[in-house]
Order: structure tokens, then C-alpha cells, then sequence
């Protein structure tokens, strides 16, 4: 999968320091969040892509919470169903 629609598939949890990649036997690959550890509000396989989300810290060595839609001008607008990345 090119990495411009990696972005816009997976989201936010694609440069989060919390973000897990977990990957089945079958070669598909799961986003856990470890912020949902210790914090139940957040979900441990979020919806992908998470546009949003005030744990998200850059695995850059960013602190401020980020948006989907900045810098990423090109995230969609909708969400899919499930965690699930092919």
C-alpha cells in the first residue's frame, strides 16, 4: 500500500507513539492503542482512520495533541468500521 493511503486509511495511530501494530498469522495488521491501558475511554482497536484524538503524541518526539486534518490535507472525511488494515 503506498504511504499516502496508509495515511489516510490508518490515521493518527500511524505516527502515534502509543500505537501498537499488531499482525495476525494472516498478514493482516491491527492499530492497538496503549493509551487504552490505562485510560477505558480510550479503545484498545480504535475505528480506523482516528482523525482525531487528544492521546495522540507524534512518535517524533511531539507532545501536542495533533488533528488528522493538519498537515494531512488529504484525510478523508468518513471513518470505516474497524481497526483492520490489509
Amino acid at each position: 500500500m503506498p504511504p499516502a493511503d496508509r495515511v489516510n486509511r490508518v490515521g493518527l495511530c500511524l505516527d502515534c507513539r502509543y500505537a501498537c501494530v499488531i499482525r495476525s498469522r494472516t498478514g493482516q495488521s491491527y492499530y492497538r492503542c496503549g493509551w487504552s491501558d490505562d485510560d477505558g475511554r480510550y479503545p484498545r482497536y480504535p475505528r480506523l482512520p482516528v482523525l482525531s484524538c487528544d492521546a495522540c503524541e507524534s512518535a517524533q518526539g511531539g507532545t501536542e495533541p495533533v488533528d488528522a486534518s493538519q498537515g494531512r490535507p488529504d484525510a478523508p472525511a468518513g471513518e470505516v468500521s474497524s481497526s483492520r488494515v490489509d
